[in-house]
């Protein structure tokens, strides 16, 4: 159905959809839906509401809106879930309201636009139960999280055009799980982008319950460098690729990668990689820990 300026589905029937909804200010879903295609809800300036049950199956859903709002809803699914803004530029929040209402089933779970060059901030503590990637991978893209508990039992990645910063924040994955952790920074490899996993009161913690843990950058799959820019991070000059400060990167078991790039241009003593504050970075068993850092001097090739 396309295109709509308001859409409401209220009533105690049920709906079968194939194909999509598309409206430009507000859609709100009242009733039981389920869908037999592969299906797009979108929004082009408003919200979309989800009051009720979606029933998806093996079909892939997206869900394109600058705002949306499952309050009451559930969704469930085994095909591919995309929660991402109509601009790509937007802010995405990441509430508990919302991630709460996925049922565990999907084969993953994207939140943000391959395009995003906005914020995604993490404002509520959440449990992700498939596997999730968190993207805003172009220019200033950004993830960000204060003082919340990230919990997964799958692969759990954040990809950033930018920086990355968690503040007194837990990435915790199920114990044993041997889950994959995955935090690239600059992906686009244009601007820089550091990762900063550090402190204001109690500290950063990040497990991986037996998996593998990478803190890098460079491209999608951060075989390269985090970056370190003259922006700063929650009052941090991140002139470091990776700086951990006050925090625990644990892999219990797992390998730990981290590359860092500093710049030289913007500290006296340039560091790729800072890890300080009393911080804790381990394995135990077989797995190996790999830390990398290198210097960038602005216009000219980083030297090891």
């Amino acid at each position: 159905v396309s295109p709509s300026r308001y859409y409401t589905l209220a009533g105690g029937n049920t709906l079968d959809l194939s194909g999509g909804l598309a409206v430009v200010n507000d859609l709100s879903l009242n009733i039981p839906v389920t869908v037999t295609t592969p299906t797009t809800f979108s929004s082009s300036i408003g919200t979309i509401a989800l009051g009720s049950s979606l029933t998806a199956g093996a079909n892939d859903l997206t869900f394109t809106a600058d705002n949306l709002d499952f309050t009451g809803g559930s969704i469930s699914g085994s095909g591919n879930m995309t929660l991402q803004p109509t601009d790509p530029a937007a802010t995405v929040n990441v509430t508990n309201t919302n991630i709460s209402a996925l049922a565990d089933g999907f084969s993953s779970i994207t939140i943000g636009r391959s395009d995003g060059s906005g914020l995604i901030n993490v404002v509520d503590s959440v449990t992700f139960n498939d596997p999730v990637l968190l993207q805003a991978p172009v220019g200033d893209g950004s993830v960000s999280a204060i003082g919340v508990t990230i919990n997964t039992s799958d692969a759990f990645t954040l990809l950033t055009g930018s920086s990355i910063s968690l503040l007194d924040t837990i990435v915790q994955a199920n114990p044993g799980s041997s889950t994959e952790l995955l935090f690239a920074a600059d992906v686009d490899g244009l601007n820089g982008g550091a990762i900063v996993i550090s402190q204001s009161s109690t500290g950063s913690t990040i497990l991986s319950g037996g998996g593998n843990i990478t803190l890098a950058g460079g491209n999608v799959s951060g075989t390269g460098f985090a970056a370190g820019t003259a922006s700063s991070s929650f009052g941090i000059a991140p002139a470091e690729g990776v700086k951990i400060f006050a925090s625990t990167v644990d892999a219990e078991g797992g390998n730990i990668t981290i590359r860092g790039q500093g710049l030289e241009n913007n500290s006296p003593n340039p560091i790729g990689v800072s890890i300080d504050g009393a911080s804790v970075v381990r394995t135990s068993g077989s797995g190996t820990l790999g830390i990398i850092g290198q210097v960038a001097v602005l216009g000219l090739v980083p030297k090891m």
